[in-house]
Order: structure tokens, then sequence, then C-alpha cells
């Protein structure tokens, strides 16, 4: 109810998402952003909806903001991995790759998504 609470909106842009309605996840995790701008996770979802409504220079600039938020965050970093090699730009994948790795050294997940990106890059050519 109240249009300056970030949580609120966030909430919205989530449930929309949860609905499939893209569109209207991207406006309200949109207005979510600029209330709460250093939130990662919001971002993060924003960039997820941006990419829903196939704006992807929006979402990778959304996912380079929020992963600059987020060093940590090994699922914004991931997210950021796999539009890059969507993108098939393997240096930034490499790079970007590596620092998951040192994130989570031990992950079967990180292990299989190495696995993964390099099956993506091997056939790329094909």
């Amino acid at each position: 109810r109240d249009p300056q609470n970030g949580e609120g909106w966030y909430s919205l842009g989530l449930l929309r998402a949860e609905a499939k309605d893209m569109p209207g996840a991207a406006k309200a995790l949109a207005r979510a952003v600029r209330l709460m701008p250093t939130r990662g996770r919001v971002r993060y979802n924003y960039a997820l909806a941006l990419q829903g409504i196939g704006d992807a220079e929006r979402s990778l600039a959304e996912l380079q903001r929020a992963h600059a938020g987020a060093r940590e965050d090994a699922g914004i970093l991931h997210a950021l991995i796999m539009l890059h090699a969507t993108r098939e730009e393997w240096a930034e994948v490499e790079t970007l790759t590596r620092r998951l790795q040192q994130l989570r050294p031990n992950d079967p997940g990180v292990q299989e998504a190495v696995r993964r990106l390099k099956t993506m890059r091997k056939n790329q050519g094909r």
C-alpha cells in the first residue's frame, strides 16, 4: 500500500514472475531497484525479469550491478556467467568461472556448471 515501500514492490515483482507475468514483474522490480538500489538480490531478480521480456542488454547491465554490490553471492555470479555464455563471450565466462570456483571450491553444483560451460563452448561451432 505504501508506494515508497521497496519490499512491497519486490514482493509484487516476485509474485508476478511466478505468475509468468514478466512485463508486470519487470515493472514492479524496477520500482524496487529504485527504492533499494544496494540490494543485489533485487537487481538479480530484476535482471531475470528483463531476460524474460527479451531485454538482454539491460539484463546484463543489471546483473553486473548486482554482482558489483554482492561479490560473494554465487547465485548472482552464476547467472552472470550463464548470460555471458549465451552471448558466447568466453573470455568473460572463464574469468567469472574462476571467481565462482574460488567462492565455492568444493561445491558439486559449481563443478557441474563448469562441465556444462565447457560443453557449451565446445559445441558452439556446430
